[in-house]
């Protein structure tokens, strides 16, 4: 490197006397071993070759160059793809935090009710303050926000202004559910949010044909020794998830939370439905769906392993979607 330094440095001092000394190019041309040529006017420093040292630092010095700029590439990468995984999961848990706040909120105000019955109502703001500590005010904000928007399409309770001592206050009332002999048909409510292929809340490929359906049913207001009901909700998702191939339905009777197990005839189906059902309004109820592992499905369900025929309504009279 230091033979390269100096060989700059005799081309600069000769370009220098070649405009003041003219016997120079004299000079230079009865000395080819200097290694330079004069060129009208202006000298030329001819091929040089460099030192082996001089080689491999050149390559060294080369190769982490672009060791560097491939690592910054790499990790800006990384970076962006935590960054969007982070907002995904972020908006992700959001929501199941959102899920799970209302539904406690309306356990709260039913056992206010049922305690009750002449004040079957809660301050929103007392509910707010039973649920959310002070110090996760903050991080919660948008999470309640989400949860008024949602308590707002709520069937089962309606806000109005109440007096609470002295003073009035905003609060979410229980209403009573319909007599049996006056109760209709359960039908479908539309969504509560988006799920449509590419939104947020739909995966971009279905893992397995199984799914965990919640909310299809409250086993309070079923008959425990009529299995009309179990044949009402198995035609309600079969109407929803009409031109899905839908291979099994197992509906748990026992859960307290309204859960139906459904295997598709493919992930693609399973993913179709779940588009279709998860985040819909059944019977004032919000559904939600998740997938399955299919080894926990056919541990529960033995016989659905075998099954390869589509399953249809018992009737063709479409109940479930019409209005209620």
């Amino acid at each position: 490197m230091d033979m390269l330094k100096t060989e700059h440095f005799v081309h600069l001092f000769f370009s220098f006397l070649i405009l003041s000394v003219p016997n120079i190019k004299v000079l230079i041309n009865s000395n080819p071993h200097w290694t330079l040529k004069v060129l009208d006017d202006s000298i030329v420093l001819s091929k040089v070759e460099l030192p082996i040292t001089c080689s491999i630092s050149s390559f060294f010095a080369k190769l982490f160059f672009y060791s560097v700029q491939g690592a910054i590439l790499l990790i800006g990468t990384l970076v962006a793809y935590k960054g969007i995984q982070f907002y995904l999961d972020r908006k992700e848990k959001s929501k199941r935090e959102i899920l799970k706040m209302v539904d406690d909120i309306l356990h709260m105000i039913r056992a206010q009710a049922e305690k009750f019955p002449e004040e079957p109502y809660l301050p929103i703001r007392h509910i707010k303050d039973q649920l959310i500590p002070l110090y996760e005010r903050d991080r919660l904000n948008s999470v309640w926000l989400g949860v008024v928007k949602m308590m707002e399409n709520e069937a089962r309770v309606r806000q109005e202004i109440q007096l609470v001592q002295g003073e009035d206050q905003d609060v979410w009332r229980w209403l009573p559910p319909q007599p049996v002999a006056l109760r209709k048909h359960k039908t479908w409510q539309g969504a509560a949010f988006e799920t449509e292929e590419g939104s947020v809340n739909a995966l971009p490929v279905s893992p397995t044909a199984c799914l965990k359906i919640r909310n299809m049913f409250d086993p309070r207001e079923e008959d425990d020794g009529d299995t009309a009901w179990v044949t009402s909700v198995e035609d309600a998702l079969l109407e929803k998830c009409e031109g899905i191939n839908i291979l099994h339905i197992g509906v748990d009777r026992a859960s307290t939370e309204g859960i139906v197990f459904i295997k598709c005839a493919s992930c693609a189906d399973a993913g179709r439905a779940y588009r279709a059902l998860h985040g819909a309004w059944f019977n004032s109820k919000l559904v939600t769906v998740k997938y399955l592992r299919y080894e926990r499905y056919h541990e529960r369900f033995p016989q659905a392993k075998a099954l390869v025929a589509p399953l249809k309504p018992s009737n063709d009279r479409r109940f479930s979607l019409q209005q209620a």
